[in-house]
């Protein structure tokens, strides 16, 4: 959700509660915490006003007031266009730093592009956007850092399925996309993410591929790219590591080149398992 600054409304939470027994204190905390609230003065937090937002400061209240404690929700705007960007700065910083962390996290791992590893800073990273609420510079960044698997296997899949004939750009930014190109796997495209689906699920979708072998393989890539626990597919962390290996060692059209051997063999298996002629 980006916000803009002259029209924001936030909720706030005052709460006060008894020092002992600590534990619910400590768990209201961490609450806030991830949902990236920000804390104007001691016992009093705030976040831009949305149905979640509202929804998850009246859930909070009810715990502090079952643990002994008070609590109370408002509805309020700055009374200044500066203390509303001073206050979307304050809500901005925590998400900043955590990015930039991020960056340097997935910058060191280039180094050990262990499948353990690599889910986590995915993990991490959607844990950021979630509490990112105004869109700050620095989460394209972290995205960058954290590429994703989507696009070796969505390409293997247009070029096989879709069009042969197919060649890629590569740009980061979907404003660079020529006019006569189709985008994917960006933010903000029609083949990308969207309702919880891959974008390898997406063009699937799109373009009305109902092989059974690929929806099957989608699990595999979808459970690669987004480490969701979705499916339960053991093979996606070593999918997902040797593809992100390979682009540590090979230039991006060389990488295509070698990733769509890969899911040629995966297509196979999967069709030779389905059909039953050799175990999974």
């Amino acid at each position: 959700m980006v916000c803009h600054v002259a029209e924001m409304e936030w909720v706030l939470l005052a709460y006060r509660m008894p020092r002992e027994p600590s534990t619910p204190r400590i768990a209201v905390w961490r609450k806030l915490r991830k949902l990236g609230a920000v804390q104007l003065v001691d016992g009093l937090v705030a976040l831009p006003a949305d149905p979640a937002t509202v929804e998850a400061f009246g859930w909070l209240a009810d715990e502090v007031i079952e643990a002994g404690g008070e609590a109370w929700t408002w509805h309020a705007q700055p009374g200044s266009k500066a203390q509303q960007a001073a206050l979307r700065t304050r809500a901005s910083a925590t998400v900043i730093e955590e990015y930039q962390s991020l960056v340097v996290a997935a910058t060191e791992a280039r180094a050990d592009p262990s499948a353990r590893v690599l889910g986590r800073l995915r993990r991490e990273l959607r844990a950021i956007e979630a509490r990112d609420r105004f869109g700050v510079a620095e989460r394209d960044k972290a995205r960058a850092a954290v590429a994703r698997l989507d696009r070796a296997a969505c390409a293997w899949l247009l070029r096989r399925f879709v069009d042969l004939d197919a060649e890629f750009l590569f740009v980061e930014d979907p404003a660079d996309v020529p006019d006569d190109a189709t985008p994917f796997d960006m933010r903000g495209v029609d083949l990308s993410h969207h309702n919880g689906d891959c974008s390898f699920e997406t063009i699937l979708r799109r373009y009305a591929l109902d092989d059974p072998v690929l929806w099957d393989l989608a699990r595999l890539v979808h459970e690669a790219d987004l480490a969701d626990e979705r499916f339960d597919e053991p093979g996606a962390p070593g999918l997902d590591a040797i593809c992100r290996g390979l682009t540590l060692v090979l230039d991006d059209e060389r990488t295509l080149e070698v990733t769509a051997v890969v899911f040629d063999g995966l297509y196979e298996h999967r069709r030779q398992r389905l059909r039953g002629d050799r175990p999974g």
